[in-house]
């Protein structure tokens, strides 16, 4: 029981938060890092009507897919390797414009972005590919 109350009694009067106030290091922000950017920096495609693909995109592992509805539908984003294979998707059910992001390291190379509608709604709008 001794020992007990002995390390009650040491813990009690343990300095509280010790550890922070005897560091000699500032706490101020990493200079170097606070002005980088961690967004990357991409490349627009032009502007493709929903129902038809991009061209060969050359991805680099992550891309976004703005797309810019003209009334209320579920879009289907497929990506094609440059053989013609689906070999990712997404998808977005919706009327007001969405931006998509996918990233994926197996997505580098040359690929086709084609963004459908389920059902087939005309005039849907528009998608563009920042890759």
């Amino acid at each position: 029981m001794i020992p007990a109350l002995s390390l009650a009694a040491s813990l009690a009067l343990a300095p509280i938060g010790f550890a922070s106030d005897s560091s000699s290091t500032p706490n101020t922000p990493n200079a170097t890092g606070s002005n980088q950017s961690v967004a990357p920096s991409f490349t627009a495609s032009p502007v493709y009507n929903v129902g038809t693909s991009s061209e060969q995109l050359f991805l680099h592992g992550e891309f976004e897919v703005k797309i810019n509805p003209s009334k209320y539908a579920n879009f289907n984003i497929k990506i094609y390797d440059s053989v013609g294979r689906q070999v990712s998707a997404m998808s977005y059910s919706g009327s007001s414009p969405t931006t998509l992001l996918k990233s994926d390291e197996n997505l580098v190379g040359p690929h086709k972005i084609a963004v459908t509608t389920t059902p087939v709604v005309a005039n849907a709008g528009t998608f563009q590919v920042n890759y």
